[in-house]
């Protein structure tokens, strides 16, 4: 593990010990699936706590068409604003922000303004819903919120996939009440 990953999850020895949040920082999941009556998320998060590695688990996904292991890592983060015990050890497949990136992030939270910590349907400007691109408009830039998919460049939908994967960790830690400590130096 880099010097400069969370102090909080090399608190969580792996395999060993799960951490669960102090308190819950989500709201119900309510999109479940017609034919289990479960959350997308919760078919990741059991695999993951049977054991299997969030990489594994984004090759073998039961349609057979395999997923990103950050959106893996995603599910895991849900399941941890959902009062899951979560090893964040293992989670840390798709690698949480390190101290520059997680300032960078509270940077976006000052200067957007929104809510992180709020429901994601209302959380976003105007009570619209949360969109990440709307809040990683600080590093991405304003003209490139204002971009359709389409438009994007290579390297634009890059960084963004990069600082996506930060904010999931961001929004899930501080959902839950956690301020990160990071080791390492600055």
């Amino acid at each position: 593990m880099k010097e400069t990953a969370m102090t909080l999850i090399r608190q969580c020895p792996s395999r060993q010990a799960k951490w669960r949040p102090m308190r819950l920082g989500g709201s119900p999941s309510i999109n479940l699936k017609k034919k289990t009556g479960t959350a997308t998320w919760e078919v990741s998060y059991d695999k993951f706590v049977g054991g299997t590695h969030p990489q594994t688990i984004a090759m073998t996904q039961k349609s057979g068409k395999p997923i990103q292991v950050a959106t893996v890592v995603g599910h895991i983060l849900e399941a941890l604003v959902q009062g899951r015990p979560v090893d964040l050890e293992l989670a840390a497949a798709d690698p949480p922000p390190n101290r520059a990136e997680w300032d960078e992030l509270v940077r976006c939270s000052v200067e957007t303004g929104l809510d992180v910590t709020g429901d994601p349907a209302t959380s976003g400007p105007n009570s619209e819903r949360f969109a990440m691109k709307d809040f990683l408009a600080p590093i991405m830039g304003n003209a490139f919120a204002l971009k359709d998919y389409k438009e994007r460049t290579p390297e634009e939908s890059s960084k963004l996939t990069k600082w996506c994967s930060c904010l999931k960790w961001y929004l899930a830690l501080r959902r839950v009440g956690v301020e990160p400590t990071f080791g390492g130096g600055p």
